[in-house]
């Protein structure tokens, strides 16, 4: 099934508690949390910081800009 959005990686960190490579997403669902949110998010932003592992196992496709 399709989603029909896009999420953009906007941030990276070393995870304090596991020491392994973090990113800090935002979805253009819009700013506000999963209900049931199995990852870190800002109640403020709705940015989810979720492990790197996960990205790679759920990745479609892959965009970026670079700059001239």
């Amino acid at each position: 099934r399709e989603a029909n959005h896009t999420s953009t990686i906007i941030g990276r960190r070393t995870n304090p508690k596991t020491g392994k490579c973090d990113y800090k997403i935002k979805d253009s669902a819009g700013n506000r949390c999963p209900k049931k949110a199995q990852y870190e998010c800002n109640k403020e932003n709705g940015t989810l910081w979720i492990p790197k592992e996960n990205i790679l196992k759920n990745i479609f496709e892959i965009n970026w800009l670079q700059k001239r």
